[in-house]
């Protein structure tokens, strides 16, 4: 529902009751990244800070 396709996701093993984990997605919108941010905020399996950091390419020939 946000147009966000996902990339990959990491999760290193960690002993402990909560891991972290690192979601990066193809080229989305702002606006829907931080819609999607305050949804994953709400799950009572989220402990900890979500955030959301911008990676540019800047490769792109912006075709």
């Amino acid at each position: 529902s946000y147009n966000i396709s996902i990339t990959s996701i990491i999760q290193n093993e960690v002993n402990a009751p909560y891991v972290p984990l690192v979601i990066t997605t193809h080229a989305a919108r702002e606006a829907a990244m931080h819609k999607a941010k305050q949804d994953i905020e709400q799950f009572n399996f989220v402990n900890g800070e979500v955030m959301v950091i911008p990676i540019e390419d800047f490769n792109s020939t912006g075709e």
